[in-house]
């Protein structure tokens, strides 16, 4: 299954892919009438934002909800939707570590039979170290555009990303 999201931007079956924005790009990717056709899982922390924000019954979303890093990984491993979406959570991991390990490789098992999204809201350690092993990142700057974030190396000293 192959789901345009925008024009450049497409998200795929067999790959885990990372969206980092607003709940906006998110609602706009459920809304997607070829996402209405398929089966849809939301994996959402106990303090879901998410869920305040959009409203997952409308998207026809199959909601669970985790509070502990060990129901998050009973969730993904039992979710049979064509097109999972797991919130980021970032108090489960604690220091990272196995955590994040496992995580990732659960997220990669299943994104094998699924189109796996991982979303948040911006950045933090431990999504930098789950991004790292999707196959595609991409980041929400605002405005209309969604662009792919290639992986960059940053010169040494430099903190941001210039001239983008």
């Amino acid at each position: 299954m192959l789901l345009p999201y925008y024009p450049w931007v497409t998200f795929e079956t067999g790959r885990l892919h990372a969206l980092v924005g607003p709940a906006d790009c998110l609602a706009a990717l459920l809304s997607d009438p070829s996402v209405a056709r398929f089966p849809v899982a939301c994996l959402c922390p106990q303090a879901s934002m998410l869920v305040g924000q959009l409203n997952l019954a409308v998207h026809r979303c199959r909601t669970v909800r985790f509070r502990s890093l060990r129901d998050l990984l009973r969730a993904l491993a039992c979710a049979r939707e064509t097109l999972v979406v797991v919130e980021h959570a970032p108090a489960l991991y604690g220091e990272g570590g196995a955590a994040l390990r496992h995580l990732s490789h659960l997220l990669r098992e299943r994104a094998a039979f699924a189109m796996v999204v991982l979303y948040a809201p911006a950045f933090d350690p431990a999504l930098v170290r789950l991004a790292d092993r999707a196959d595609r990142l991409f980041t929400f700057t605002g405005g209309e555009t969604i662009w792919p974030a290639p992986r960059r190396t940053l010169p040494p000293g430099q903190l941001t990303l210039t001239g983008l």
